[in-house]
């Protein structure tokens, strides 16, 4: 039996690398190539996709500032009041202070047969002595049901730096014991 005997190959800073020739070398490094590109283009399409941020509050986050005080149920915030309407605040917590508010909403349940819930979207920010942002025009529920409706805006412009935003609503009273609420509200980031 024979002793095989094999060298390692030798290397130079010199040398060039061939493009002739198949091999299992050149597999490789077209596989590799392959694999930079994918994962280039994922991650370049997860960056956009995570460029938009959205985030849904309870109704419970609102804070009232005017009107009875109000009750929670399943975080909800409720107006038990059977005579006066509840105005509350609900703040929104943004990341980027440039740019638009996508698609804002608030859900509501509006359970009084001629009062409506009534809701606006604001951006404010605080420069020397005056306030300046944006505000939305109200929008007003569509007649009382047990099931929920929504308020949904195209987009809002934000306030810049150091800017607050928020909707403002209007809860009207109960009618027959059946509490009107924010049920929930929210708003995505580009």
């Amino acid at each position: 039996m024979e002793k095989e005997t094999r060298t390692s190959p030798q290397y130079s800073e010199n040398a060039t690398i061939s493009g002739s020739g198949g091999g299992p070398d050149r597999l490789l490094n077209f596989v590799r190539i392959l694999a930079l590109g994918v994962i280039f283009t994922l991650s370049f399409l997860s960056t956009n996709a995570s460029a938009q941020d959205y985030k849904t509050y309870p109704g419970s986050m609102c804070v009232k500032w005017q009107g009875p005080e109000p009750t929670i149920s399943f975080s909800s915030i409720q107006n038990p009041s059977s005579s006066e309407y509840l105005y509350v605040d609900c703040p929104l917590i943004v990341d980027v202070t440039d740019g638009y508010l996508l698609l804002p909403y608030v859900v509501l349940l509006d359970q009084h047969y001629s009062k409506d819930v009534r809701c606006s979207i604001n951006s404010a920010q605080r420069k020397n002595s005056t306030w300046s942002g944006y505000w939305s025009s109200n929008q007003f529920s569509e007649g009382n049901s047990a099931n929920q409706q929504e308020f949904l805006w195209y987009k809002h412009y934000k306030a810049g730096h150091y800017g607050i935003y928020y909707f403002s609503c209007r809860i009207p009273p109960t009618y027959n014991g059946n509490k009107s609420a924010i049920i929930s509200y929210g708003a995505g980031e580009e």
